[in-house]
């Protein structure tokens, strides 16, 4: 079975958007000492939720639809209304969005946009995800 976490995470640092990106189970707390230089991503599956079995006999098989999200992380000095943040924001969304809107990992359907939103805007930092959903198929032989 693909990763598709470490393949998000590898086609995000390809951008050089990011000063470093992250799996989110490395994302503890929202602070702005967490973000490397201007910027940094942490990536990691939000939820699932598999489908009823599509077989009445044999191996079962379900569909399992997933969401994914690329938390962004802005830094933000001497801004205090976040006007050079949100700018910032801007461009990093963008970058995570030409690189994972459409694409097809292998054993999924392509990644749909599956709404966004922010996450927290305090002291020196901007956090924001943007999320995106898949669906894949699950057999016996995935789980072996």
């Amino acid at each position: 079975m693909v990763d598709v976490v470490i393949e998000m995470q590898q086609r995000l640092d390809a951008t050089g958007a990011f000063a470093k990106v992250a799996d989110s189970v490395a994302l503890t707390e929202l602070s702005a000492k967490l973000i490397h230089g201007q910027a940094s991503a942490w990536v990691g599956e939000l939820s699932s939720l598999p489908g009823q079995n599509t077989r009445d006999i044999g191996d079962p098989v379900q569909f399992e639809q997933q969401v994914f999200g690329v938390v962004i992380g802005v830094r933000s000095i001497n801004d205090p209304h976040g006007s050079a943040a949100k700018q910032t924001l801007q461009t990093k969304r963008l970058a995570v969005r030409q690189q994972l809107f459409g694409w097809t990992p292998d054993g999924y359907d392509r990644f749909l946009l599956a709404g966004a939103e922010l996450l927290t805007f305090a002291e020196g930092a901007l956090f924001w995800v943007e999320r995106f959903t898949t669906k894949r198929m699950i057999t016996m032989e995935d789980l072996l």
